[in-house]
């Protein structure tokens, strides 16, 4: 089995059903016993294998998963870090290795493997001393569909937009006991369909380890959630079903396997519109792109040893995937897929990913998606009400992916950096960005319709805008380094500008007052007090406190503090400001580490997820207005809180939906 590939293939079928999932427990492949696994198959393909952890753990992840059922009949093999040294390296250079034999109707199976039992660290890597071929038992049980009564949501559970339904990080507070360790959290589902990793890499480089390697990027969307269900849009590189590499491959090693035909994935009819096929244009005249942007001959290369234009990594052409996943069961409800009408933002560089999570509303899915499409669908069964686009944008995004495709393996530097703004929907009213420096920088669509209301140009902002209450009117707050400009939802119209607050980062709201995280020596952190006719500053912190990512809660602001990496003096700290008077109330320093930071807060818990390129973990706070206590320190190998533009976890009615990195976990953290 050595020769098994190392990502995790996700074979998806073309017929219209729903994926089915068993529980199954391996008899002794476990390091104190049984090693459970979830895996679940649409039609005669393995759609998702996860390794279910031990109370109180985290999941872990599982490689090589290659497999098919035939009738009653399932097989499959994967590989695992290996579950009888302690602490293997990760990626570990070796794993434990199974292959499962199961006949369904059963409920009964056969495991073998080989598995490493004794090994050593040296200077020049991890080596396996031991390893013993076993075999075991395996028992299936199907996963239930119908929730148990304690997993069912509140109806009135809801985040409905990226940041929240407030716009500040937090969810309504419903009373509830919660938990004051990750261990005492009950993992309650792992999704049933796999979704592609949403880590990128810096493509400027060779790539150095298994996961840069072999990685296929979705983005860095979040869910939403509402009516009890989550909704999620990524974009699948058309060369990613499968695109199989060999981890014991030299870098010169070409593709292996077959290339099928991209699978339909549909529970739905194929998109009524697709797009129309063009040859190679000429690229509009763009001020950001330089004339040599267009092919880097560094990226060539790789691209031709690893694959060429056969490698998903290097299609620039995607499809647009927007999925409802059931919030108490994990399993799929619906997915719409849109052939070739996305791009594969990730094949040029671009660590952050894209971020464009959806908004909800009415019950309608609001998305804006990577080719510059906003589409509305109905939340219930994903059909498609209406489609438009961000304009001039969108065009551009058209006939550069003409350009890549006609030179399968070059690459546009840069090409989506700023992909980084969620659609927000309010008053009957769809606001986008156009998207930075030229032709309609914002917009704003009827919902009910897609009918554009009006455009707006000038506005340099990559952010996602605010929407604000003022009186009985919808404003929109949207800004970029130069000023914070207020436009009337409906029509477009200037309210007021100014120039205090300006900047390009993540706002929240907290009422009438707008808290901005602004890079300038004038400060770091400042509240404004938002009226009909115009923005007063209220207070401003010196230029060592606040970033991105705020976080509001009972009077308080949450931020992060002294990140070298922002050119910020000063140890990572974790603070709590008084919005009324913009004091400092508490400074929790050193903070565990600098990376950037996804807060959210809910019942007197805050979660924090790190940022995993440079440290993978979760972090569980006490919060009781100014008070902030640490409560715990969770190693998550694979949750995705992203880089520049945060991937949100959604914290509601005492769960908190996770996103890792190839799907969601629902952790119950309600003290039973």
């Amino acid at each position: 089995m050595a020769g098994h590939p190392w990502i995790l293939a996700w074979l998806l079928a073309s017929a219209a059903s729903s994926a089915d999932a068993w529980m199954l427990e391996l008899a002794d492949a476990g390091p104190k016993g049984p090693l459970r696994l979830q895996v679940s198959c649409r039609d005669s393909a393995v759609a998702n294998l996860w390794q279910w952890p031990e109370p109180g753990q985290p999941v872990r992840p599982v490689h090589a998963a290659l497999g098919h059922r035939i009738q009653d009949r399932l097989e499959f093999s994967f590989e695992t870090p290996c579950q009888r040294l302690s602490n293997p390296p990760e990626p570990a250079t070796a794993r434990d290795h199974f292959q499962v034999t199961i006949d369904l109707s059963a409920g009964t199976g056969t495991w073998k493997g080989r598995l490493a039992t004794e090994a050593r660290l040296t200077t020049m890597g991890f080596f396996v001393d031991t390893w013993k071929d076993l075999t075991g038992t395996v028992q299936a049980k199907a996963l239930n569909d119908e929730p148990a009564p304690r997993d069912r949501l509140d109806p009135a559970a809801s985040w409905s937009r990226w940041h929240g339904d407030r716009q500040d990080g937090s969810t309504a507070d419903r009373g509830l006991r919660m938990v004051e360790s990750m261990a005492k959290a009950r993992l309650v589902w792992l999704s049933r369909d796999r979704l592609l990793d949403a880590r990128t890499y810096d493509a400027r480089q060779a790539p150095k380890t298994p996961w840069q390697i072999d990685t296929i990027s979705g983005g860095y969307q979040g869910a939403v959630l509402a009516n009890g269900s989550l909704f999620l849009y990524q974009y699948h590189p058309v060369a990613s079903l499968p695109a199989l590499v060999d981890s014991a491959a030299p870098p010169e090693k070409k593709m292996r396997g077959a290339k099928p035909k991209p699978a339909s994935d549909l529970e739905l009819p194929e998109d009524p519109d697709p797009p129309e096929k063009t040859g190679p244009v000429d690229v509009p005249p763009i001020p950001w792109l330089r004339p040599d942007a267009v092919v880097d001959q560094n990226f060539t290369d790789r691209a031709r040893r690893q694959g060429g234009s056969g490698d998903a990594r290097y299609t620039i052409r995607a499809d647009d995937v927007i999925s409802c996943i059931d919030a108490a069961t994990g399993a799929t409800r619906w997915r719409r897929r849109f052939p070739e009408r996305g791009l594969n933002i990730a094949c040029a560089f671009n660590k952050g990913g894209s971020n464009l999570t959806p908004c909800l509303a009415d019950g309608k899915v609001y998305v804006m998606t990577t080719g510059g499409d906003v589409v509305c669908l109905d939340q219930s069964d994903g059909t498609l009400l209406w489609r438009n686009d961000i304009g001039l944008r969108a065009e551009i995004q058209r006939r550069l992916a003409d350009v890549v495709t006609a030179s399968p393996v070059a690459k546009i530097r840069g090409f989506g950096r700023d992909w980084a703004s969620c659609p927000k929907v309010a008053g009957g009213v769809v606001v986008c960005l156009g998207l930075l420096r030229y032709g309609k920088s914002v917009m704003a669509f009827d919902a009910a319709t897609g009918a554009r209301l009006w455009e707006r140009s000038g506005i340099a902002s990559g952010m996602t805008p605010l929407l604000w209450k003022c009186g009985d009117e919808w404003r929109v707050l949207v800004g970029d380094e130069v000023a914070v400009v207020c436009l009337d939802a409906r029509t477009g119209t200037e309210r007021w500008t100014t120039a205090e607050g300006a900047s390009n980062r993540t706002w929240a709201l907290s009422g009438d007052v707008l808290l901005c995280p602004r890079p300038d020596d004038a400060g770091n952190l400042c509240a404004l007090e938002l009226s009909a006719t115009g923005a007063k500053l209220r207070w401003s912190l010196p230029r060592q406190y606040g970033l991105d990512n705020l976080c509001v809660w009972q009077g308080m602001v949450y931020a992060q503090t002294g990140d070298a990496t922002r050119n910020i003096s000063g140890p990572s700290a974790l603070v709590a400001v008084d919005i009324a008077t913009g004091k400092i109330k508490s400074k929790l320093a050193p903070s565990p580490s600098a990376g950037f930071r996804c807060m959210t807060v809910h019942d007197g818990r805050m979660i924090v997820a790190d940022e995993p390129h440079v440290n993978p973990w979760l972090y569980l706070y006490r919060v009781n207005g100014p008070e902030v206590t640490l409560l715990d320190e969770w190693s998550v190998p694979w949750v995705a809180s992203g880089y520049l533009d945060p991937c949100q976890s959604i914290f509601a009615d005492g769960r908190l939906f996770l996103r890792l990195r190839t799907g969601y976990a629902c952790y119950d953290l309600r003290v039973p």
